[in-house]
């Protein structure tokens, strides 16, 4: 569900990357545009460039999360060197539970799907007759995760994955919302879920916790 959400000066966004969140904040909002600061991670900067695509976070208090795709469209140096990021045509609002999000590396198996084999219910008759693909899942959270390919995966693709959880197998659609390139030139991928019930979102999101009190116990 779209949102209405006035940007705020001094404020924080968060942008997806492919080795995972960069921390900004909202330097000047004007009609057209946001400029943040300069996006980093533990010293790092993205090396972003105009026409890049970009998932944002933005966080306008203690309480609430707000996700919105926007477009680099230039730089600015005021006080400081900003990023100026188009204005966003819809903004979705996030529950918290959904955006914990946890690395886990495995192997796990997926398959391209022609959207104009899903059905309204989000199910794809006979999809395991797909061709499958080998990918490594890098993170996962209740309404995304990340998944390297060793083929070129396009934007707006539709993703059947097969992930292990404890002894069961749990079978996920989602679009391709995000496609970067490691250091070996493999896809690293960003996809959002698509018509997961909320069974399986909360059977996704124990796993989740398990994983991260396994995590906090090796500290």
């Amino acid at each position: 569900m779209a949102e209405e959400v006035n940007f705020i000066i001094n404020t924080k966004v968060e942008i997806s990357w492919s080795d995972g969140y960069y921390k900004s904040n909202i330097e000047d909002v004007r009609e057209n545009y946001i400029a943040i600061s300069i996006p980093t991670k533990e010293g790092q900067y993205i090396p972003l460039r105009v026409g890049e695509q970009l998932e944002v976070f933005y966080y306008p208090n203690n309480e609430d999360i707000y996700k919105f795709s926007s477009i680099v469209l230039g730089r600015e140096v005021d006080r400081i060197p900003m990023i100026l990021l188009g204005m966003p045509s819809s903004i979705m609002k996030v529950q918290r539970r959904k955006f914990v999000r946890v690395p886990i590396v495995c192997d796990i198996n997926c398959s391209i799907i022609d959207k104009a084999l899903i059905n309204k219910d989000y199910t794809v008759e006979a999809n395991r007759s797909k061709e499958t693909l080998k990918a490594t899942l890098l993170d996962l959270s209740g309404g995304g995760m990340r998944v390297r390919f060793n083929k070129d995966i396009k934007l707006k693709e539709i993703i059947v994955s097969y992930i292990p959880i404890d002894s069961d197998e749990i079978v996920i659609m989602g679009e391709v919302v995000r496609v970067d390139k490691d250091k070996d030139s493999k896809c690293i991928c960003g996809i959002n879920f698509m018509g997961l019930t909320e069974k399986t979102r909360d059977k996704i999101i124990r796993f989740i916790f398990q994983l991260m009190r396994s995590q906090m116990r090796k500290v």
